[in-house]
Order: C-alpha cells, then sequence, then structure tokens
C-alpha cells in the first residue's frame, strides 16, 4: 500500500461540501465518533473491521485548507478501542463505543471554516 498523504490520502481537497458540517468553539470540548462506512447496525463499529487492534490516533485541525495541521489531542493505544478485555491483542472486534472528546484550547485561533482530521 505504501505511505499515504495526511490526512485522508489527501481526498480532503476535492471536498464538495459547501459548507461547515458541525460548528466547535475554541475553550470548549468537542466530540467526534468513528463510523464503519459499512455499518447498517446503528452504533459506530462492528466486526469485521480492520485489523487495527486499538493503535493510536490524533485529533487535528488546519486553517489553511489542509497545507499545516494542528494536534490537539492524542490517543496513545486502544484507539480505535477494541473490545473490553481484548486490549493489547491483534483483533478486530472493536468496541461499539467509538466516540472521542477532546478540548478545543482557548489559544486556537478561532474561525469560519476549518478542517478537522483524526
Amino acid at each position: 500500500m505504501g505511505q499515504q498523504p495526511f490526512p485522508c490520502k489527501g481526498h480532503h481537497r476535492v471536498s464538495t461540501l459547501p459548507e461547515p458540517q458541525t460548528t466547535w468553539y475554541v475553550g470548549s470540548r468537542a466530540t467526534f465518533q468513528i463510523y464503519d462506512s459499512t455499518n447498517t447496525t446503528g452504533s459506530s463499529m462492528h466486526d469485521p473491521g480492520a485489523a487495527h487492534s486499538g493503535g493510536s490516533c490524533q485529533a487535528s485541525l488546519s486553517y489553511d485548507g489542509g497545507e499545516t495541521w494542528i494536534v490537539v489531542q492524542s490517543w496513545e493505544g486502544n484507539c480505535l478501542r477494541v473490545r473490553k478485555g481484548q486490549e493489547g491483542q491483534l483483533t478486530n472486534s472493536y468496541d461499539t463505543d467509538q466516540s472521542y472528546s477532546f478540548d478545543l484550547p482557548s489559544s486556537l485561533p478561532g474561525a469560519d471554516t476549518a478542517i478537522f482530521a483524526w
């Protein structure tokens, strides 16, 4: 597969979304949820999934169309969350709770639009 451009293999550069999809405020708490695009159950993740086995994730923001990024939160280990009791194992079994919350520092610039990547 090789190395892919961060984030999202560069797909953010061809987004056709005409307006922001959510509103977050600096100095507040934000939450995002990771969904499995093949999911039809209503929960965020289900079996089988990619063998991510609880790696690491970062929440990042870009104010310049994705040229530079500000990391606002890192989750080292268990992201995506694996099922309880399977932490540290190579597994496709994901926990259904894939909501992640983080604080948006008040030192971040305010903006009408920004790109969020996890």
